[in-house]
Order: C-alpha cells, then sequence, then structure tokens
C-alpha cells in the first residue's frame, strides 16, 4: 500500500460519562428501556473543580469540566477538543432577559458564556497548555469533535487528545 492507503487506528485510554439518569452506560440504557422513562433529578458532580471558580460555572460548565477532569485522569493530553450544540444557552438566556430588563451585563457572565469558556476554565484549573478548539456543528456536533482528534492524531502519531462532548436540555 501507499502512503495514502495507510490505515490509523484509534484507541480510547479513558473515557466518562454523566447523564442525571446515572454515571454508569449500563445503567443509564436500562433506565431507559422502561415503559415510560422519567429523567431522574441528579446532582452534576464538581469534585474535581476548586471552590472559587465552581461558584461562578454553570452547570452545563461544571459537567463539561469535571467530565474532562475524569476523562483526562493523570495524563496531559496534546489537544483539547469541547463540543456544544448549543453551548450554554441557559447562561445566554439570562444575559439576554438582563438585556431587555435594562440590567448592566456582567462581565463574569459574559465570559462564562462564550462557546470555549469550558475548555478555557478546563486548562486553568488542570494547568494545560494545549491547544484547544470548541466546536459546534448542531446534531453532527460529535462527529465532528471526532474527525478534529483523528485529523490531529494522523498529523501526530503518540499523540493524546481529549474529546469532551456536552449538552443540557434546550430552556422553554
Amino acid at each position: 500500500m501507499g502512503e495514502d492507503n495507510v490505515i490509523h487506528e484509534l484507541e480510547v485510554e479513558r473515557w466518562a460519562f454523566w447523564s442525571p439518569e446515572s454515571a454508569d452506560p449500563v445503567t443509564w440504557r436500562t433506565h431507559w428501556k422502561g415503559p415510560t422513562p422519567e429523567p431522574l433529578p441528579a446532582r452534576i458532580p464538581d469534585e474535581a473543580i476548586p471552590a472559587g471558580p465552581r461558584r461562578r460555572m454553570s452547570s452545563l460548565t461544571r459537567l463539561a469540566v469535571q467530565i474532562a477532569s475524569q476523562a483526562a485522569g493523570e495524563y496531559k493530553p496534546d489537544f483539547l477538543i469541547f463540543c456544544s450544540q448549543h453551548g450554554d444557552l441557559t447562561r445566554l438566556r439570562e444575559m439576554l432577559n438582563d438585556i431587555s430588563s435594562g440590567v448592566e451585563l456582567s462581565p463574569t457572565t459574559f465570559s462564562q458564556s462564550v462557546h470555549n469558556a469550558s475548555a478555557g476554565l478546563f486548562t486553568i484549573i488542570s494547568g494545560s497548555t494545549a491547544p484547544m478548539s470548541a466546536l459546534a456543528a448542531g446534531r453532527g456536533t460529535f462527529v465532528a469533535g471526532w474527525l478534529e482528534a483523528e485529523g490531529f492524531l494522523v498529523a501526530r502519531p503518540g499523540a493524546r487528545v481529549l474529546l469532551v462532548t456536552y449538552d443540557e436540555p434546550l430552556p422553554p
């Protein structure tokens, strides 16, 4: 085979999962197989996040940073990819309500509302200096993130990528 036909393998070394129903994918699947499954109330884990930054984070950002910390573990990824279909719409909605009410926007709220806020906060908390991407591609968001990871790894065999996909239900 020529160089263009080389098959590259991708190995998942660590992964993390969280849903309101369970932090275990098998339990999660079982829950949703019932006749009328209902989402279960659950606290988003945040033990990997220091108290100072945690207080300013939305629940979506806490989820993304916590899961990223769990998935990275002791590894220092060479590239970070954070993927969310919509970003933090709850925080954006709060800001839009403030604007329409004539309330001055908080710089902290604004800085936490941008699409790469979760990735940036993860780098601060973890001490990572790795380059990062923040992606949104609608229903294809996970696939776009996976392709971004593969592209990086094909160009840099042996590197490590942290791929984080996170979302929350859309507000009414």
